[in-house]
């Protein structure tokens, strides 16, 4: 009888022992499964976000190209109007100089002179563009530093001055 049990004992034992075999394999298998999908997810969600930061880099792209046309087309609408207002003074000028040739034909060629370096001024202005006038003003900047700062200067005293004087709306 103690044989009969212990060859029970010998097949329950070995029976159980290949019964948790296969459940390890079972679950050997499970897990690479499951790592398997896990690295898909994971290869998913870093395309999905490299496409989405793909994105988001065109349209901030696209924004500071149109943000960049939009400055450009202000500036150049602002720089004609300027040029044209210099051109302008220039002319005034130069009506003025006509009123003082009887009496000052000195006065009226320095007058004469001046409206010709404004009306240059002017024709600049309007001919170049906004890369070349950036580049004329660092330029002259580098040369004449102090001269700079001094018209800096000037331009804020006159445009604080314009602005209070303006009625406020």
């Amino acid at each position: 009888m103690t044989t009969d049990f212990a060859r029970d004992f010998d097949k329950t034992v070995n029976s159980a022992k290949h019964t948790a075999q296969e459940a390890f394999a079972d679950a050997a298998t499970a897990a690479s499964h499951l790592k398997d999908r896990a690295r898909v997810g994971l290869a998913d969600m870093a395309e999905g976000a490299a496409a989405a930061t793909q994105q988001a880099r065109d349209a901030a792209g696209k924004l500071a190209g149109e943000a960049a046309h939009g400055f450009a087309d202000a500036v150049e609408t602002h720089k004609t109007a300027s040029a044209e207002a210099i051109a302008s003074v220039a002319r005034s000028a130069r009506d003025a100089a006509a009123g003082f040739e009887k009496q000052s034909p000195q006065v009226a060629r320095l007058v004469r002179s001046a409206a010709d370096s404004v009306e240059r001024v002017s024709v600049d202005l309007r001919d170049q563009s906004l890369n070349d006038m950036v580049k004329s003003v660092a330029d002259f900047a580098q040369r004449q530093p102090k001269l700079f700062f001094g018209f800096g200067i000037a331009a804020g005293f006159l445009l604080s001055r314009l602005l209070r004087s303006s009625p406020q709306a």
